[in-house]
């Protein structure tokens, strides 16, 4: 049983990576501070495209052929607990 639980999950996450994407949506938000650049589009998901560190791009770029998982990068932010949690209790 357990065994098969692992495999359902694999075959889940693998038919999610292999999800063809058409790319960037939605508008572009960018922020800098000096030598920092960071390009978001928060209607995909709130992905990360671009990474600028001093003129070195950090993140894979999108191409046509990448699929869902394979550019960029996501902010793991629990934005829901933190109200509800110490911040909620300060008044």
């Amino acid at each position: 049983m357990k065994t098969e639980r692992k495999n359902e999950h694999y075959l889940a996450l693998q038919q999610a990576f292999d999800a063809p994407w058409p790319g960037p949506v939605g508008e572009l938000v960018t922020l800098e501070k000096g030598n920092i650049h960071l390009q978001i589009y928060p209607h995909d998901g709130a992905r990360i495209t671009s990474l600028k560190a001093f003129g070195s791009e950090v993140l894979r770029q999108w191409q046509p052929q990448r699929r869902a998982f394979q550019y960029g990068c996501f902010p793991m932010v629990p934005c829901q607990n933190l109200w509800q949690g110490d911040w909620g209790m300060r008044r």
